[in-house]
């Protein structure tokens, strides 16, 4: 049985996900974390985020547990 459901609260996704691509590109280009943020009017933690969210790795600290 097909279904259809109408979506009407589509949220915009968080900034360091829409600047992530713009982000790793300008970071592969030698720029630190403070200029790439300073060009794309965001602040420095947004950057760091952004690219730990792109690269795939968590964006809060491991609190200490070492690897298995």
């Amino acid at each position: 049985m097909p279904f259809e459901v109408a979506l009407f609260f589509q949220t915009e996704p968080p900034t360091y996900q829409k600047i992530a691509d713009k982000s790793l590109h300008l970071s592969r280009l030698g720029m630190n974390p403070n200029r790439i943020a300073t060009d794309l009017n965001v602040d420095r933690a947004t950057v760091v985020r952004a690219l730990r969210w792109i690269k795939g790795k968590v964006t809060y600290p491991d609190r200490g547990q070492k690897d298995p």
